[in-house]
């Protein structure tokens, strides 16, 4: 699909990833609604290359927590944009704890933006997906749902994070033939809202698991989002970019 002209909502527009796609995105031509919860000063930064490609930007305030948000998100975006081509599921949220410490509340928050969010925005915009004719959802999941290697201390992201391939794998069921649902399952990528707080240990804990010996480029994901936008046959599927720790 060509994706000049497109119309596409970002969740997590302003974090260290969604600047990658929203350049590629400007790129490509396509016109974007950038989403953001906490901070409309990074949502408005992050847009700036999507401006300076010519192309309409806008920022929508929009809670994975809250329904009502996701609902008027949507429909501010649609309103903005003039309809919807694209959705790009990329905001989540991290906090590795001991299995001991982690509590029902903490799980509860991490279930609400990693999956339900994803879940009910995807069930909201279907109906402006459809309608397009181009319609296409990526979700950003994560591959330390996959790997026993990269679970331990992270209970939440584990369960919240692995419930996007399921989830992916019935959305492009339950949306097919209009539209086409896929998903990226990334290893860890520094200098992201998910990873700031994480220790040098750790992070050379995910260098020394990967048989590349690095963490996951922020490129490569955002290059990989954009080519299921691109495809006109592939749904349903999820690409592990890790740098290899799945080969362990």
């Amino acid at each position: 699909m060509n994706l000049n002209n497109c119309r596409a909502l970002v969740t997590g527009g302003g974090g260290g990833l969604g600047r990658y796609i929203l350049e590629l995105l400007a790129a490509e031509g396509v016109n974007v609604a950038v989403a953001y919860n906490s901070s409309l000063e990074r949502a408005e930064e992050a847009a700036e290359v999507v401006k300076a490609a010519g192309h309409k930007v806008y920022c929508v305030e929009l809670s994975l927590t809250d329904d009502e948000s996701i609902k008027s998100g949507v429909e501010e975006a649609v309103k903005q944009l003039g309809g919807l081509d694209i959705l790009i599921n990329n905001a989540g949220i991290g906090g590795g704890m001991p299995f001991e410490d982690f509590t029902a509340e903490e799980l509860d928050k991490q279930l609400a933006v990693n999956i339900r969010g994803p879940f009910l925005l995807s069930r909201i915009a279907a109906p402006h997906l459809k309608k397009s004719g181009k319609g296409r959802i990526v979700n950003v999941g994560s591959v330390i749902g996959l790997s026993s290697a990269v679970s331990e201390p992270s209970i939440g992201p584990v369960l919240s994070k692995s419930c996007v391939i399921p989830l992916t794998r019935y959305l492009a069921a339950a949306l097919a033939p209009e539209v086409l649902v896929n998903c990226v399952a990334p290893g860890l990528m520094e200098n992201t809202l998910m990873s700031g707080g994480a220790s040098e240990e750790y992070v050379q804990k995910w260098r020394d698991m990967s048989v590349l010996r690095q963490t996951t480029s922020h490129a490569d994901v955002a290059a990989q989002i954009i080519q299921f936008c691109k495809s006109d046959t592939i749904t349903g599927q999820t690409l592990v970019i890790d740098g290899g720790i799945h080969f362990h």
